[in-house]
């Protein structure tokens, strides 16, 4: 059955096109709001303010919001964010020094302690190579850094100092270090050898060796064998079998073969000896443990219940997907009775920023119960959580005393996490947990020492980011991937993708086309590939600056200024566009697309974005050129070819353009006005070519 507890969403506008409202309501006409997101803008178009209300309609004194603070300042000629405000208050300052400032390129991130200190501190500081490379995070509240940096005057394969990465600026040492030069001391550490198609081969484990692995693949780069520990007496292994869209139809663990089987819609229909059930949209409605997951009219996963039909989880979304509100008991203890009610409130950028829990007569406190700050670097990279352990609102900083940072290793896997304040008997800046996983997910909590804690032993502090930084459920077993969700065991998503075949995959389940030690997805749609082969995208934004541009960035820009999502180059027709083009980078951009540096009037939008669109065309035109030239000697060296080091078989160019964009090239109007070219000269009804602009697709053959 469908759950009806949203039975239609609405979206308002300005005058300009931007979004001002989403609000979900609980009938198809008429009926009450259950949720609203509001938002307010500044002079420039930019997400100033976001409420985020979960009981009704956004009562702006009330409901709780964030904040977004900017640059304005006219000498600069540029608008950049200078920081966040959580809904309980909590700040984090971004800051521009130097040549950062210079470049718009951040130089750190500070905000309050935990101790309840009034003075910030740096939570992240960031070192570059070149006009983008990271090269180094550090925390200096703990005294660690990720650095690519030898410390000890040796030089990486390229011959200079930057040994974290090779010649082709693949992580071959994730280092997580305290202190520096001769003295700095590993707290973390992985090294990475590749394959001609950057494949991983082997992650080894600086500090526990058991714990190193292996990994092999097919053909198709699918992941196929991996090994933990000695090749000759490995602690793990898992082989997989696939058939030939990707489903996996035999994968074996320790020895022991589970075999699967997929139907012609690649729903897994059987695991072992369990019997799966689907809906007619494609959504996984029985797993293998026999539980109910129950599912709304947008394909959101609302409730999951066990095999007697005791509800164990609930979830609540506002009207842009994201989730807001969760409810997880036991397996065998309805989520009513044995949990909290968990409000989350959200970034633009698709991140939880604060938890509140729900008192005893489900109203939401004005304080926060756990809060997050994360990183830039990438959508789930946490820097640090805060969390309120004694029940005292007085204590810390809003009420949060403990704060404890993470590590990631270089697919953004937690793989330890750090002591700041709060906990007693833990030392300051010492990793005190850490996590290992399988390839597709599966993890497991160790001590400080690698060893195994004792058996019915609670965690020193509860942990759900984990793997590649994505929110596990211990209840349900899956991770809460944006649009979807994610099952380690089985190693696929329960829902169809919603763009389809747009991501690039004819198996619209199989996640990161099972190359998972390498490949990211944090948006749920498609894959993040630093390497990408086959399709490339060339993407055009035409539009307001603001909210909906930063979407179109956080959805296909990827960990690193030089790697971007599902292999786009990107290409902006909008005010201050030379801020986004200043903050990605060259890699990033469709090489001479048009840039301003201050207003782009409506007058000019129109030749703007045919503009970008021939300028698309004659970069697609040399990535095939590149192709042909380096890639049709029969070698399979993705880093041999392409610009970016891609190899294209194929370009596609698409144009996004906002409702302002729509708007003024099929009616030739902007914000409800006809646009004046020269005085008294106004705009002419746009002709065929001009309103199918924002509709643009083109695929262009480079193998013909």
């Amino acid at each position: 059955s469908v759950d009806g507890g949203v039975r239609r969403i609405e979206s308002a506008y300005d005058t300009l096109g931007r979004v001002t409202s989403v609000t979900s309501f609980n009938a198809a006409t008429g009926g009450t709001a259950t949720n609203q997101v509001a938002r307010g803008y500044n002079g420039f178009g930019q997400l100033a303010s976001e409420w985020q209300s979960h009981t009704g309609l956004v009562n702006q004194s009330t409901t709780p919001r964030v904040q977004y603070a900017y640059s304005l300042g006219a000498s600069g000629n540029h608008s950049r964010l200078t920081g966040v405000t959580y809904p309980d208050g909590y700040a984090v300052s971004y800051t521009y020094s130097g040549i950062d400032d210079a470049v718009s390129r951040l130089t750190s991130l500070t905000g309050l302690p935990a101790t309840g200190s009034t003075t910030p501190v740096t939570l992240e500081a960031f070192k570059y190579l070149g006009a983008g490379t990271l090269i180094e995070r550090s925390r200096p509240e703990v005294d660690v850094a990720l650095s690519m940096v030898s410390q000890s005057g040796s030089t990486g394969d390229a011959g200079d100092q930057y040994t974290g990465l090779d010649r082709f600026g693949r992580v071959v040492d994730q280092r997580w270090l305290t202190g520096s030069g001769s003295t700095a001391t590993d707290v973390d550490r992985y090294g990475y050898t590749y394959d001609r198609n950057s494949n991983r081969l082997t992650r080894s484990n600086a500090l526990a060796s058991a714990f190193s692995e292996t990994y092999s693949y097919d053909a198709l780069n699918q992941l196929q064998g991996f090994i933990r520990g000695s090749t000759s007496s490995p602690s793990t292994t898992q082989d997989w079998e696939f058939d030939a869209l990707g489903n996996w139809t035999t994968v074996s663990t320790d020895g022991v073969d589970q075999t699967r089987t997929a139907n012609a819609q690649n729903e897994l229909t059987q695991v072992g000896s369990a019997s799966l059930a689907y809906s007619t949209t494609g959504n996984l409605t029985t797993d293998a443990q026999g539980r109910i997951l129950v599912y709304d009219a947008w394909n959101r996963l609302v409730s999951v219940n066990n095999a007697s039909a005791a509800q164990v989880a609930r979830y609540e979304y506002d009207g842009m997907n994201r989730r807001i509100v969760e409810q997880a008991g036991t397996l065998t203890t309805p989520a009513a009775v044995s949990a909290a009610v968990r409000d989350l409130f959200y970034s633009l950028n698709w991140q939880v920023l604060e938890e509140r829990v729900r008192d005893a007569a489900g109203a939401i406190p004005a304080v926060a119960d756990t809060r997050y700050v994360w990183s830039p670097v990438y959508v789930d990279a946490l820097i640090a959580r805060d969390r309120n352990t004694d029940g005292n609102i007085t204590t810390g900083t809003g009420g949060l005393e403990e704060r404890v940072y993470a590590l990631q290793d270089a697919n953004w896997n937690t793989t330890g996490i750090v002591a700041a304040t709060g906990i007693s008997g833990l030392t300051l800046g010492n990793v005190f947990t850490r996590f290992v996983y399988t390839p597709y997910g599966e993890s497991q909590t160790l001590t400080a020492s690698w060893g195994t804690p004792a058996a019915g032993s609670a965690p020193i502090t509860p942990w759900s980011h984990l793997f590649q930084g994505l929110k596990l459920t211990d209840v349900t077993g899956l991770a809460y991937v944006r649009h979807r969700d994610y099952s380690p065991t089985m190693g696929r998503f329960i829902e169809r993708d919603p763009i389809g075949f747009e991501a690039g995959d004819s198996n619209w389940y199989r996640f990161v086309a099972n190359e998972a030690t390498v490949k990211t997805d944090p948006s749920g749609l498609c894959e993040l590939d630093p390497d990408v082969t086959g399709p490339c995208r060339l993407m055009i934004y035409a539009g307001h600056w603001g909210p909906d541009a930063e979407a179109f960035i956080a959805q296909n820009r990827g960990p690193d200024n030089d790697k971007t999502g599902c292999g786009p180059y990107l290409s902006f027709v909008s005010c201050f566009s030379s801020d986004y083009t200043n903050r990605l980078g060259a890699a990033n951009l469709i090489p001479n697309s048009p840039s301003w540096r201050d207003v782009l009037k409506a007058k000019h939008a129109i030749g703007g974005l045919k503009n970008a669109i021939e300028g698309a065309r004659e970069f697609a035109k040399r990535l095939c050129n590149n192709r042909k030239s380096f890639c049709d000697d029969g070698t399979t060296e993705r880093y041999q070819c392409g610009e970016k080091d891609q190899r294209c078989d194929s370009v596609t160019i698409t144009v996004t353009c906002d409702t302002a964009m729509k708007t003024l090239t099929t009616t030739g109007m902007f914000g409800g006005k006809p646009v004046e070219i020269f005085p008294g000269q106004f705009l002419k009804t746009p002709n065929e070519e001009v309103r199918k602009l924002c509709e643009t697709s083109i695929r262009i053959d480079c193998r013909k």
